[in-house]
């Protein structure tokens, strides 16, 4: 699992069910350990996490993808 807790792991395998190639992203910090990741290509994806610690590792415990802006 490594990177990702239970919580989010259907949801991440979800998401990789719909893949899209991309040549390059952009990470923007939200703060309240809140990311939103773009991933870019000839389409764009935008994926927002949320990362807990969890004994001394920090893991995604929930992801969705959102509208592009």
């Amino acid at each position: 699992m490594g990177d990702f807790t239970p919580n989010a792991m259907a949801k991440v395998m979800a998401l990789a069910a719909n893949p899209i190639r991309a040549t390059r992203f952009e990470i923007k910090d939200l703060g309240n350990n809140e990311v939103e990741i773009s991933y870019i290509g000839d389409t764009t994806r935008v994926v927002w996490s949320k990362w807990v610690e969890n004994g001394g590792k920090w893991q995604i415990d929930d992801v969705k993808e959102v509208t592009a802006s």
